[in-house]
């Protein structure tokens, strides 16, 4: 088989991969970007009951769409911060996963921490965006 022949028999296949990796890529000016959040959930045994302390990392130096409805609050809490002043008190893993990805954050990762006598869990979310 000559070099040429094999050009010709391969040129329609590179043209159709050219052809589908272009149609996947994201236009100029609209490139997704991704931001991040950490929830650490720290968990004590209690008497008969496991109890559960969360915090909300957004970072410092980077905006974060979060930055305003999740804030920690007291004692292990998480406070959600909705329109209207309405203020919900979270205390559960559960629920801050919930509702996490009810407003589409995506859990990349989750990792058990042993820290002295704690036990915590990372949990590492992400967004895309535009």
């Amino acid at each position: 088989m000559s070099k040429y022949s094999m050009i010709r028999r391969l040129l329609p296949f590179m043209v159709l991969l050219f052809a589908v990796h272009s149609y996947g890529q994201i236009p100029a000016g609209e490139q997704m970007k991704k931001e991040y959040l950490l929830v650490k959930a720290e968990y004590r045994i209690k008497g008969d009951n496991v109890v559960c302390k969360l915090f909300v990392g957004f970072g410092e130096h980077f905006p974060n769409s979060m930055k305003g409805v999740l804030e920690n609050g007291e004692n292990g809490t998480v406070k959600l911060l909705l329109p209207g002043g309405k203020v919900t008190v979270i205390t559960e893993d559960v629920d801050i996963l919930n509702y996490l990805a009810n407003q589409g954050w995506t859990l990349q990762s989750a990792l058990p921490v042993k820290v002295g006598d704690r036990d915590e869990t990372q949990y590492i979310f992400y967004k895309k965006s535009k």
